[in-house]
């Protein structure tokens, strides 16, 4: 092999090396707060978020609190609530604004967890749930 080939085969692993290196994953970083992995991603400090679903199909009216503050919501079918992966403490009541006996359902979930749920069958019937994350 001639000189210039053996310089050139020297040059090519360095720079394949230097090319490998830059391939390393650097999502993981010390201090754990990158905030742009997919759910899917097995790393303990993800956290799901919260979602506080009322199912009924009738028309209801409630309040969802959380370390944001207080909201009054009403709709006439089933909805959702994106609370954020680290809500504090959440305190929902929904209440029934008919005297249908069809079963209003509330629901706390983190992630596809089920934390919190409780329904109520009754006429213009209440339900109250909340929990500390």
């Amino acid at each position: 092999m001639s000189r210039i080939s053996k310089y050139l085969s020297i040059i090519l692993i360095f720079l394949l090396v230097i090319f490998a290196s830059g391939c390393v994953n650097t999502q993981n970083n010390s201090t754990g707060n990158n905030t742009n992995q997919s759910p899917s991603t097995n790393n303990s400090s993800f956290t799901p978020n919260v979602i506080v679903t009322v199912a009924y199909q009738g028309s209801w009216n409630g309040t969802i609190s959380d370390n944001t503050g207080n909201r009054t919501v009403q709709g006439t079918s089933s909805n959702n609530y994106n609370l954020g992966p680290n809500p504090g403490t959440v305190s929902v009541t929904f209440r029934k604004t008919d005297n249908s006996t069809l079963p209003l359902r509330v629901q706390i979930f983190q992630g596809n967890k089920v934390i919190e749920s409780q329904s109520t069958n009754e006429s213009f019937g209440t339900v109250s749930i909340s929990h500390i994350f």
